[in-house]
């Protein structure tokens, strides 16, 4: 993959909001500087640090670049978001606005997200749990236990509400 297939392989999927692309682009961009030595780590401080300042604390979405993010990111309506730098998200993922994605206890205690999952608003998943591929996280959801690939979850805490 090209630096510029790297950088916009979220571009498409928010298509409907310049921040949000803005946001994922950023985020790519880090990412991808962050995988480099520590040379170019070091070299890079300023955009990390820009990063920090316009994406974390100005736009209040915490995806720092260690997190293991599959191409297709949707960032929906792009509010507060938190995900954890040990979670892993799938590709083709919505992420809703402040939504979190962290941990109970310690910092490898984080949730594994399939692909082609969507997440809505103000849901809170956390916990050394996984969510299956293609499953629906309701709006306003606290999700503590696995969910199956293909259902829908929704409440506090999280019942399933359908199932494929």
């Amino acid at each position: 993959m090209s630096l510029q297939e790297y950088v916009f392989q979220d571009w498409q999927t928010n298509a409907g909001s310049r921040k949000a692309r803005f946001i994922v682009v950023f985020f790519r961009i880090v990412q991808f500087l962050g995988k480099k030595s520590r040379v170019t780590q070091l070299l890079c401080t300023p955009i990390f640090a820009l990063y920090e300042l316009l994406v974390v604390w100005i736009l209040k979405v915490e995806i720092r670049y260690p997190t293991r993010v599959g191409s297709g990111l949707c960032l929906a309506r792009c509010g507060v978001a938190i995900v954890h730098q040990s979670s892993l998200v799938g590709r083709n993922c919505t992420i809703g606005n402040c939504v979190t994605i962290g941990t109970k206890k310690g910092i490898h205690d984080c949730p594994t997200i399939g692909d082609n999952v969507t997440i809505g608003p103000n849901a809170v998943i956390i916990g050394s749990i996984n969510i299956g591929d293609g499953a629906t996280i309701e709006a306003g959801s606290v999700v503590t236990h696995d969910v199956s690939a293909g259902q829908t979850v929704g409440g506090n805490p999280a019942t399933v509400k359908s199932s494929p």
